[in-house]
């Protein structure tokens, strides 16, 4: 066998062996639970708001997350908790997303800010007849906020945004990083305080 001949079925070989790599690290039956491909393992797409709803004349609404009223809307900045920008509601707003995902416990975590003449902004997880939210009102603090151990009984998880406003179209009310995992796949230990370290003499 001729040199160039031995040449060219190495390349035919390797070429075959990164085509079958590529195909084998998106296993199709992945494809329907609605993982977020920009963060392994959240259930939630867009979390982060760095995608846009793609639609001919841009409005800036978040893809993925279905419109219900008024307008939560995506804003570039350079001030994202995560990524290059985040969500926001000038004015009363409701936005939702529905996952298809395994029956389960999972843990949520989401950043909310009442930046600006805001009522209430509240995140509200439904599954069946089990609902929790979380929510900043005003004067409060921007913060993270979490749901621990949220029990999905049906198949499916809806995810709900609302800002409620003091004067629409003159208020800032934000949202970032939202993400939704398997209670599994948290691997900090005791992350909502619940549990004290059993000493002979408590010290809580």
């Amino acid at each position: 066998m001729s040199k160039l001949t031995k040449y060219c079925l190495k390349k035919l070989v390797c070429g075959l062996l990164s085509a079958a790599l590529v195909t084998v690290s998106v296993p199709t039956c992945f494809t329907g639970l609605g993982v977020n491909a920009e963060t392994a393992g959240n259930y939630i797409k867009n979390g982060d708001f760095e995608s846009l709803d793609d639609d001919p004349k841009p409005d800036f609404s978040p893809n993925e997350w279905e419109y219900v009223s008024g307008g939560w809307y995506i804003e570039k900045v350079g001030t994202a908790v995560e990524g290059n920008a985040h969500l926001v509601a000038t004015q009363d707003s409701e936005s939702k997303q529905t996952v298809s995902l395994p029956n389960g416990s999972y843990d949520f975590s989401g950043w909310l800010n009442p930046s600006y003449n805001v009522n209430e902004i509240k995140i509200t997880l439904k599954s069946g007849a089990n609902e929790a939210s979380v929510s900043v009102k005003n004067g409060e603090t921007a913060a993270y906020k979490t749901i621990d151990r949220f029990e999905v009984t049906t198949g499916e998880i809806t995810i709900i945004l609302t800002a409620d406003v003091v004067t629409n179209f003159d208020a800032a009310a934000i949202l970032d990083d939202l993400k939704l995992v398997k209670s599994s796949d948290n691997f900090i230990k005791n992350p909502s305080f619940e549990n004290t370290d059993n000493g002979t003499v408590p010290d809580y």
